[in-house]
């Protein structure tokens, strides 16, 4: 039985991938962390978000499906860079290879004035949020994406103008991937179309990886 951990996006939290993983063939272990759960007392940033998912990860006795979304797909990334060795495959979702800077800096100031109260539904305080954010601004994986040897699946929502065409890139230069759009879905391909998601990622874990696909 191989293990499947879905990385879910900022904003977030396991229950939205609820309907996808009730749709998921059951031969597989699947498995959704609360990402924000998982670091302790340190303060939130990008880096002690991805050091408390290794450690997560660490437990683990065999190499594991990674299948993340938005923020989520970014730690998936980071996470096959520095453990390559203990990733099976990948599935790539509504990601960008490299971090919008522009549109994190509008994001932040648009955190600024929200009321902290909005944030207490994923576990994170406003000034968590824009930390968070603030550090991401130079994460870039342009030259990481060849390196990359596991078979790969990419993912995103037909509407997703933001995230499609970063995903057609990241498809393009992952050597053993595949690009599959999923209709009637935005961002949040989990909640817009569930059904969909999981036919996909179905399909992808039942391939045979050693032929490609």
């Amino acid at each position: 039985m191989k293990k499947v951990v879905i990385v879910h996006g900022l904003g977030q939290t396991p229950n939205d991938w609820k309907q996808v993983i009730e749709q998921l063939d059951e031969s597989n272990e699947v498995i959704c962390p609360d990402l924000f759960s998982l670091v302790d007392k340190q303060k939130l940033s990008f880096e002690t978000l991805a050091q408390s998912f290794e450690f997560y990860c660490s437990k683990f006795d065999q190499p594991i499906i990674l299948v993340g979304l938005s923020l989520g797909a970014v730690l998936a990334l980071e996470y096959t860079n520095r453990h390559p060795g203990q990733v099976d495959s990948l599935i790539i979702i509504a990601a960008p290879y490299q971090m919008p800077k522009k549109l994190l800096k509008f994001q932040n100031m648009v955190f600024h004035l929200m009321p902290s109260k909005s944030f207490s539904k994923i576990k994170m305080t406003k000034k968590e949020m824009i930390s968070l954010c603030q550090s991401m601004m130079d994460l870039d994986y342009s030259d990481q994406l060849k390196e990359i040897g596991y078979p790969t699946l990419v993912l995103c929502g037909s509407k997703d103008k933001a995230n499609y065409s970063s995903c057609l890139r990241i498809s393009k230069e992952i050597p053993n991937s595949k690009f599959s759009e999923i209709s009637f879905a935005s961002h949040e391909v989990n909640k817009d179309n569930p059904q969909k998601t999981a036919e996909l990622i179905n399909a992808f874990l039942g391939q045979d990886k050693l032929k490609g696909f």
